[in-house]
């Protein structure tokens, strides 16, 4: 019961610390930079800073003999390549007639916030050993982001423009290829900190050395400090005035990715084998990231690309609400591990 409190504290805590700060700040003439500079800052804080330390010391106590760990990367590659798949199809059954609407809805099944939000569940839930975990998971998101996610939406929106261009207005966007989107995926700072936090971790891992007692206490302080200054950077960025016209598809879109995704990866992964892995906590690990709320980053294409910003945002908004419910159901269905 007291880790349930928690993790709802954490998350209800964060958001309306965001949102609440949102308001004060948008008072002020230049409210809206100093928000975008607060939310860079705490970004920064969290994505380098906290989480490396955190994935450092979770690494470090792993036992990797099992060469299985090596396919975790593949995994959360396929994970997110599924929710991009079913996004599509259902996308094209129920949206025939709103082609911006059926590129938003895909990618933003598979754009999914797994090192935060995801991490501090799995740590809650799962204990620190699998948290360990995230960082091999989440090794090729961000060439699965910029590589192919931006590509395909930036040329699906062309296709659609020329096909309508009789009554379509085309906009001039930035170009953004496929080979541009891995260079920069491959340069991107978050990657290169996360590849350098394995790095390191399994060095530490495999020097011998034992990590001091104090390493977990530290861990636990800061994997929750970590995500809460990304829940307060999510609420500073939240906008309320989203309709609620469109509750009826954005609800479809968190069905799927909150209920339907966590079942079939789990099937899919127990007929796989992973629960026989040899890897503690490694299925149930895959099936709570697979459920984790739209990434923030899923709006930047929508706004890049002229796609339909508005069931987009409320989608997201949705999405970050789910998590009061996801929450208490995985600690439900995990409780005991």
């Amino acid at each position: 019961m007291a880790t349930f409190t928690f993790s709802i504290a954490l998350i209800v805590t964060g958001i309306l610390t965001g949102i609440g700060s949102r308001a004060l700040l948008l008072r002020r003439p230049e409210g809206t930079l100093v928000i975008s500079h607060i939310q860079k800052w705490l970004n920064r804080l969290a994505l380098l800073v906290l989480n490396p330390i955190a994935f450092v010391g979770s690494i470090w106590q792993l036992q990797l003999d099992n060469p299985a760990f090596f396919g975790i990367p593949f995994i959360g590659l396929g994970v997110l390549s599924s929710a991009f798949l079913l996004g599509y199809v259902v996308s094209r059954k129920v949206f025939p007639n709103l082609p911006f609407r059926q590129i938003t809805f895909a990618t933003s099944m598979s754009f999914t916030n797994i090192g935060n939000l995801g991490g501090v569940l799995v740590f809650i839930i799962l204990g620190e050993t699998a948290f360990g975990l995230i960082p091999f998971y989440k090794l090729f998101e961000e060439l699965w982001y910029y590589g192919f996610l931006f590509t395909y939406a930036r040329v699906s929106a062309e296709n659609r423009r020329q096909e309508h261009s009789g009554t379509l207005v085309t906009r001039q966007k930035p170009v953004v290829t496929a080979v541009e989107g891995i260079r920069k995926a491959l340069k991107n700072e978050i990657l290169l900190v996360l590849l350098g936090a394995i790095v390191v971790g399994i060095f530490l891992n495999r020097s011998g050395l034992q990590r001091p007692p104090a390493y977990g206490r530290v861990n636990s302080f800061i994997i929750p400090l970590s995500s809460f200054a990304l829940l307060v950077s999510v609420g500073l960025g939240m906008q309320l005035s989203a309709t609620g016209r469109l509750w009826k598809p954005a609800m479809l879109l968190v069905t799927l990715r909150h209920l339907v995704m966590p079942v079939l990866v789990g099937g899919f992964g127990y007929a796989l084998g992973l629960h026989r892995s040899g890897i503690p906590y490694l299925l149930p690990t895959v099936i709570i990231l697979s459920a984790m709320p739209m990434a923030f980053v899923s709006l930047i294409p929508i706004q890049l690309y002229d796609l339909d910003n508005e069931f987009g945002s409320t989608a997201w908004l949705f999405s970050m609400i789910s998590l009061l419910v996801t929450t208490p159901l995985f600690m439900y269905v995990f409780a005991g591990l």
